[in-house]
């Protein structure tokens, strides 16, 4: 199996798991997004990606750059998830 293929076949369980769990709970937009930074930052995507990924999850509601980019380096900064740079 390619590397790219594997980002995508990622991509696309990314996009499921926030149709179902979004569909499921009641919570804010910010902490949705907050979410799926985490789960890149697991999944070990980089900070780039994770904001491509938000910006195309979100469209007009998504986080800005910068506060991407903020939740991203609060969580490896916070040692919430191990072995990401």
């Amino acid at each position: 199996m390619s590397k790219y293929l594997f980002v995508f076949e990622i991509r696309v369980v990314f996009y499921e798991l926030l149709k179902v769990s979004f569909s499921i709970f009641a919570m804010s937009k910010f902490i949705k997004q907050r979410i799926c930074i985490k789960f890149c930052l697991r999944n070990q995507f980089s900070a780039v990606d994770t904001l491509r990924m938000v910006q195309k999850a979100f469209g007009d509601e998504a986080m800005s750059k910068k506060n991407v980019y903020k939740w991203f380096t609060v969580q490896i900064d916070k040692g919430i998830v191990e072995g990401c740079v």
